[in-house]
């Protein structure tokens, strides 16, 4: 994956554990970060047309688990995921 191009999901209730992980990504990392507070915004983004190469996601949000979603919503490919 070319880490400029790269897109990475950050799934995560705790808003400063969230701005933490983006701004790791974004200005570290040098990748594209999108950002989800709950399963059901993370959801929205995974459906739309925009390719995630990778999800990095909270273990427990208070709308649900993340085993519930995160594999199926990733073209099947559990290996992008990354629990948090």
């Amino acid at each position: 994956m070319d880490k400029l191009k790269t897109i990475v999901l950050v799934v995560e209730d705790a808003p400063t554990v969230r701005a933490l992980a983006v701004s790791i990504i974004d200005d570290d990392l040098g990748c594209t970060s999108l950002s989800a507070a709950t399963a059901r915004e993370a959801i929205a983004l995974l459906e739309q047309d925009q390719p995630i190469d990778l999800l990095f996601a909270d273990v427990n949000l208070p709308d649900g688990p993340r085993q519930q979603w995160m594999g199926s919503n990733l073209h099947g490919e559990p290996s992008k995921c990354v629990p948090a």
